[in-house]
């Protein structure tokens, strides 16, 4: 619905409103608004039809600056060894196959925010002591992002809050190649305390497909970035985008053979 409310008239008839972005502080007006019998169409970050048949979209929403005050995901226990955590939302990049741009647009203020360290081994503390399956905890956010000082004196929190705790389990993130090569510090800290498993978002290996995704990064930076961390025997897993319009089957097999 934040990409294609405009698109949707046909279907608005089915629903009362569909909420524009972010969608905490929305529901939750949205919830209270009704619960006490008052008018829910005057609430930021909406859209709905009106009785021509038009659509009405009430303004966009301020994002939340501080992750912090949201409350930690309500979680059952079930047989999954895997747990996902989002430490962070946005991206830095702009990615051209990428909808995370074009939803944060519908929303006000900085994209691309990061809940504190503190609140991120708590919520993972919980998670292990509420089920002991788990194994292995996975950071599922848009990119976990190692480039910075802000970012470097994240992950130097992080580290040190879960080897006081003596926190133990496996975890896994996504990374861009770029965050690999020139992060290679916070990688090790990182897997001094667990990191084992890395998703890296090659896309291509042929430099024309990844000016066309736009990823900003060359065909050697994938490939070096997959060399130190296979030197570094942090286990892989790749995001690959092998067809678009310009893609031929040489350059599937060029792909493929690298």
């Amino acid at each position: 619905p934040t990409l294609n409310f405009r698109k949707m008239k046909k279907d608005f008839k089915y629903v009362d409103c569909m909420v524009i972005g972010e969608g905490e502080i929305t529901v939750f007006e949205l919830i209270k608004k009704i619960d006490a019998g008052t008018d829910w169409r005057n609430t930021k970050g909406i859209a709905y039809l009106l009785k021509d048949d038009t659509i009405y979209f009430s303004g966009k929403r301020e994002l939340v600056k501080d992750l912090d005050i949201l409350p930690f995901p309500k979680r059952g226990v079930g047989r999954s060894k895997l747990a996902n955590v989002i430490a962070s939302r946005g991206c830095y990049a702009n990615c051209s196959f990428c909808a995370i741009k074009s939803f944060y647009k519908m929303c006000l203020g900085k994209s691309v925010r990061y809940r504190s360290a503190e609140n991120v081994v708590t919520e993972i503390e919980d998670i292990l002591r509420c089920n002991t399956e788990i194994e292995v905890i996975n950071f599922n956010d848009d990119n976990f992002s190692l480039l910075g000082s802000e970012r470097k004196r994240w992950i130097s929190d992080f580290c040190s809050l879960f080897e006081q705790k003596q926190i133990k389990t496996k975890f896994a993130c996504l990374l861009r190649a770029n965050d690999i090569v020139y992060g290679m510090d916070s990688i090790r800290k990182l897997k001094k305390i667990g990191l084992t498993y890395i998703f890296v978002g090659i896309e291509s290996f042929i430099q024309e497909h990844l000016q066309l995704y736009n990823k900003k990064t060359k065909v050697s930076l994938n490939i070096l970035a997959l060399k130190m961390l296979e030197n570094e025997g942090i286990k892989i897993n790749m995001g690959f985008l092998l067809f678009n319009p310009i893609t031929t089957l040489k350059d599937i097999k060029e792909t493929v053979s690298i």
